[in-house]
């Protein structure tokens, strides 16, 4: 999946599910699948998980600038993407590695976030 594709992704979800204007995926659903569904600790993340995606809802993310209604798709290899429905940003990460350091992720969001504010 090219970064083209995951951002798609992301501009999908960010729109609650429409596409060019035109609904192609249910809102409802969109809001409760990204909705938290069952918390999890520290060693998975902090936050939520709701269904195939994690909700940014814990401590961890807060001070990077990110909303606590902000969740994301992770895959493999540190995949990321990143929806923050009150800031209206989306934002993609793509690695090699098969783990990156989570604070490495933790100050390149912070980055991020106060390049948009």
């Amino acid at each position: 999946m090219t970064c083209r594709d995951m951002a798609r992704i992301g501009l999908l979800m960010l729109n609650k599910g429409k596409w060019e204007n035109e609904q192609v995926v249910s809102s409802d659903w969109i809001t409760e699948s990204t909705s938290p569904q069952i918390s999890v600790g520290e060693e998975f993340g902090d936050g939520s998980y709701g269904y195939m995606w994690w909700s940014m809802d814990g401590e961890a993310f807060e001070s990077t600038g990110l909303s606590r209604t902000s969740f994301s798709a992770q895959g493999n290899w540190s995949q990321l993407i990143i929806i923050d429905p009150v800031k209206e940003i989306v934002i993609v990460h793509r690695a090699y590695k098969k783990k990156i350091d989570v604070d490495k992720l933790l100050t390149l969001f912070t980055k991020i976030m106060n390049a948009v504010v």
